[in-house]
């Protein structure tokens, strides 16, 4: 009886699995007609592949809970299962048109993301690289300027307009006096020459340069025959009581300022003009003796050989009576020439030196950035000069 049952269960059971994959596939076929007939042929070709898989995994699903049970099914269970399985195939056409709705490929809304990322952080990366390297463009564009001495773009990089400094060095001045400024006072000199040394001090200020020196002058002369101009005016004086032998031992110390406006200036080379202004004292002797005509004398003027005056015994020249201004005589003294008191004590040796140099034009070589030359010429109340001097940077 157990064998028979069983066997009849499950004859039951194959003829339920049979009848249930027929009426599947039924539906599976009626519902992929409407959709070909309904729908476009891309879309029907999509179900129906959607919809293939679906029939395949419906029978494992159903044959497995019936493999996997061994014990025997009841009529209630029967029916139970029958109103699932008569659920169950509906659900599928249902799904086989869903996924394509559901989830668009065109736009998925994960890739929206990454490209908002993107545009943030690409944008940043450029404008660092832009921040870093613009400074050392400038730096670089600075150095180089600084080392060629030319101006990136702008105003004067290394203006040397605007340079400033504090200059100390030394001075040479050589100083002539014509014949021509020489015969304002008296006649018959040769052109004269003095040397000045000193120490100078430059602040230079842009293009315009203040020179201050304290300098020391040798005013010293050999002896030589002059002529008076006005004595020989005078009805009571000879021709030989106009001339006088002059011999100078004088010497100054004196302060003094020159001014000086760069017309042109570069980095090694300025062209310069300006003025000069000072005085100084005068400190020494002065001599000036009455001479005599002497064919063996060791003075010459005007051709004819001339003796200073010793006595007033000498000779013509050596008379009171032969000059315009007898008293003192001016014959030797206790061995020596006449020596002329200072303009303080009514003589005529003079005490101040003036300085008045108008104009002046100089050319400043910078040899190095601490060292520079200045050559200078010009014209003053005492002659011509040319000086020539050196100067160390020693602060700004």
């Amino acid at each position: 009886m157990e064998n028979a049952l069983a066997s009849a269960c499950a004859r039951e059971r194959r003829d339920w699995v049979t009848l249930l994959l027929v009426r599947t596939l039924v539906k599976g076929l009626a519902c992929a007609l409407a959709l070909v007939f309904l729908s476009t042929p891309a879309e029907a070709q999509t179900k129906k592949k959607k919809a293939k898989p679906k029939t395949t995994t419906t029978t494992p699903s159903e044959t497995t809970p019936t493999e996997t049970n061994p014990t025997p099914a009841t009529p209630a269970k029967k029916k139970a299962r029958k109103k699932k399985k008569k659920k169950e195939p509906t659900p599928p056409p249902v799904e086989a048109t869903s996924p394509p709705v559901e989830t668009p490929p065109s736009t998925p809304p994960p890739p929206a993301t990454p490209p908002l990322q993107e545009t943030v952080i690409v944008p940043l990366a450029p404008a660092e690289e832009t921040t870093a390297q613009g400074p050392a463009e400038e730096t670089t564009a600075q150095g180089k300027g600084a080392k060629d001495g030319e101006h990136p773009g702008g105003p004067p990089e290394a203006d040397i307009t605007r340079d400033r400094g504090v200059w100390l060095g030394a001075r040479y001045t050589l100083n002539a006096i014509p014949p021509f400024m020489s015969g304002l006072a008296f006649k018959g000199a040769d052109t004269l020459f003095f040397h000045t040394v000193g120490l100078e001090l430059e602040l230079e200020r842009g293009r315009l340069s203040t020179l201050f020196a304290l300098s020391y002058s040798n005013l010293s002369t050999g002896g030589f025959l002059v002529r008076d101009p006005s004595a020989q005016d005078t009805p009571l004086v000879s021709d030989v009581g106009s001339v006088a032998l002059i011999e100078s031992k004088m010497q100054a110390v004196s302060l003094s300022a020159d001014f000086l406006y760069a017309l042109a200036k570069s980095n090694s080379v300025s062209l310069e003009i300006g003025a000069g202004i000072g005085a100084g004292y005068m400190f020494g002797t002065l001599t000036n003796n009455w001479v005599r005509e002497d064919p063996k004398g060791e003075y010459e003027l005007d051709g004819r050989n001339y003796s200073a005056c010793r006595t007033v015994l000498d000779g013509a020249g050596c008379r009171t009576q032969d000059h315009a201004e007898p008293l003192p005589a001016k014959v030797y003294t206790a061995g020596l020439p006449h020596r002329e008191n200072s303009w303080l004590s009514g003589g005529k040796r003079p005490v101040i030196l003036p300085y008045l140099a108008l104009p002046e034009l100089a050319l400043r070589l910078k040899l190095s950035e601490a060292f520079a030359v200045r050559i200078t010429a010009g014209a003053s109340v005492t002659g011509a000069f040319l000086r020539i001097g050196g100067n160390f940077r020693i602060g700004e």
